[in-house]
């Protein structure tokens, strides 16, 4: 399923990658509609010592997508995440490797809403 996600986002196949470098790319959509969000704040976080810590940003295009490139492929484990609406959207978290420089991971976020309050405190 990466793969057909990938090519569908416009990404690098893996035919286009160095063996020295991965790539991960994909979407950003609204959950209630599949449609592209643009501009979202795009978070690459990695596994170091235990801990996730943010090793890149990026916006959301127009369309969507994003692209983060000339990422290690020593079995690095990698969570992308996006920010909306002051909410974090985590995505899959992925390991890349020399076998598996390509990863494609679908983001998907939910507009806030201020009013009406959807919750109800009954006395």
């Amino acid at each position: 399923m990466l793969f057909p996600l990938i090519a569908a986002a416009g990404c690098l196949l893996p035919a286009q990658v160095s063996e020295a470098e991965g790539t991960i790319g994909g979407i950003v959509v609204k959950a209630a509609d599949q449609s592209p969000v643009a501009g979202a704040e795009v978070v690459l976080r990695q596994f170091i010592d235990g801990s996730l810590v943010v090793v890149a940003e990026s916006k959301s295009e127009p369309d969507g997508k994003y692209l983060f490139r000339k990422l290690p492929l020593d079995g690095e484990i990698y969570q992308v995440g996006a920010n909306h609406d002051g909410i974090h959207y985590p995505g899959e978290k992925v390991r890349l490797s020399r076998r598996q420089p390509v990863a494609g991971v679908k983001i998907e976020v939910c507009d806030a809403v201020a009013e009406p309050n959807p919750l109800v405190v009954w006395e």
